[in-house]
């Protein structure tokens, strides 16, 4: 899904959202860079991760939330608020947090 959202998620999810998409290397497939090109407004969405590799065995779910703004200048800014929901009493620490941080950014 993640490899393919240049096709399955932004067009068809956020259509509205979504001018285009250009690829600077590569046509879709590992080691591809894109370019995603949003309209000029502001664009808000929240998503909930509720199974997969993400929770391993500490989290029920995750909540995402973003938030995208044009600036004067042109390009945009991005604003990502990240919730974790834990299992019972477990508490996550900050270097897990920031390991998760960095899958979220490679993808």
């Amino acid at each position: 899904m993640v490899l393919d959202s240049h096709n399955l998620i932004l067009p068809k999810v956020m259509p509205q959202a979504v001018k285009s998409i250009d690829f600077i290397q590569g046509n879709g497939g590992p080691d591809s860079n894109r370019q995603v090109n949003f309209a000029e407004e502001s664009y808000y969405y929240k998503y909930t991760v509720t199974e997969g590799d993400a929770l391993e065995e500490k989290l029920e779910f995750i909540v995402h939330e973003v938030q995208l703004e044009p600036t004067p200048v042109g390009g945009s800014k991005n604003k990502m608020t990240t919730n974790y929901h834990t299992k019972g009493d477990i508490v996550i620490t900050e270097e897990e947090i920031k390991a998760g941080k960095e899958k979220v950014l490679g993808m």
